[in-house]
């Protein structure tokens, strides 16, 4: 009876709070818009501002098509892509202002931070900027924004004789070296790095592997220059 009342009571907050949200769904293609980009850190270390000063929002940008009533596509001025959910985009307003004015006002948009990254390369990626920790990682996805990375891993203690395999997780949470055989669900273990981090968090490129799995020796040689010092992580 707890459970029943407490899930009645979700969906009457639901519906009350439904009925003032924004008709964004109105949104056709080739229409102007704003989309929430927050900022990366290495865009704050830039400018000297934290994060949370920066405006969370870029734009002007046009809508060039709807892949539903919730997920649209929109295009920079500079001809960049994004794709963004009905949550993380707001109609475009530019109020009295002249053309030169709302340009000015509005953030300025960069290049793409990610020309040469592809997918399939291997590169030495750390989750935080000072861990002290590298995992060996293959990327699997690059987009405007975010680089995808699927993290290999290995049990071996000497970096040098470590072999290392795609690394996936269970449904028990568990992590395992090894794509289990049969029906067991497994998915990999991946994360992403924004665009404007990849520089601090990513500072190895071109990393190889032999045929038995370990690092070749120009990947080792590439490790021992990390600055600050930085070891592989072993699971």
């Amino acid at each position: 009876m707890a459970a029943a009342n407490a899930d009645y009571n979700r969906t009457k907050n639901a519906e009350h709070l439904n009925s003032f949200g924004r008709k964004l769904r109105e949104l056709k293609v080739g229409d102007e818009v704003k989309i929430f980009a927050p900022p990366g850190h290495a865009e704050a270390v830039r400018r000297m501002r934290k994060q949370k000063h920066i405006d969370q929002w870029k734009g002007p940008m046009r809508i060039i098509s709807k892949k539903s009533k919730t997920q649209f596509v929109v295009e920079s001025k500079t001809g960049e892509i994004y794709e963004r959910s009905i949550t993380n985009i707001r109609a475009w307003r530019s109020g009295s202002k002249t053309t030169a004015q709302a340009k000015a006002a509005a953030p300025t948009e960069e290049p793409n931070p990610l020309p040469t990254f592809r997918a399939g390369e291997m590169v030495l990626a750390r989750e935080e900027e000072n861990a002290n920790e590298l995992d060996v990682c293959k990327i699997t996805n690059v987009t405007n924004e975010n680089v995808t990375l699927h993290c290999w891993g290995t049990t071996g203690r000497q970096q040098a004789k470590a072999k290392y395999t795609p690394v996936f997780i269970n449904k028990m949470g568990e992590t395992l070296l090894h794509k289990p055989r049969g029906r067991t669900k497994v998915t990999p273990f991946v994360w992403e790095i924004s665009a404007e981090d990849t520089a601090a968090l990513i500072p190895v490129r071109g990393v190889r592997l032999q045929k038995n799995g370990c690092l070749t020796s120009e990947s080792m040689k590439a490790l021992a220059l990390v600055k600050p010092p930085s070891k592989l992580h072993r699971f």
